[in-house]
């Protein structure tokens, strides 16, 4: 029961279904199939089948999410191509006025 408890929670985080309904040994060659769709499980034993499934198991915990991705990508200081340091919508509002205006004076002030 915990096996397959197990399996069902992988195949959720590979976003499959119909897992519950399979048999153990089933329900892990469409996970290793999911994860590695090269691999032929054809006339393999048992005990190579749990490793595969093992080793599927190891990618899919090693993938990181998108939430994680986007923390880490939200988590560092904003950039921006003006160099300013502060994230103020009233000065860089400035800042571009005052860079239109160099412009249309023909970058004399």
């Amino acid at each position: 029961m915990a096996e397959r408890l197990s399996i069902c929670r992988v195949g959720d985080k590979l976003h499959m279904d119909g897992l519950d309904a399979m048999s153990v040994i089933e329900a892990k060659k469409a996970v290793i199939a999911k994860v590695n769709p090269s691999i032929r499980l054809d006339g393999k034993e048992v005990a190579y089948i749990n490793a595969a499934y093992d080793l599927a198991v190891e990618v899919v915990n090693s993938q990181k999410s998108t939430d994680f991705q986007r923390q880490q990508m939200m988590s560092g200081k904003p950039t921006h191509t003006d160099g300013a340091d502060e994230v103020d919508a009233d000065a860089a509002r400035q800042r571009m006025i005052e860079r239109r205006q160099k412009k249309e004076n023909g970058g004399t002030k």
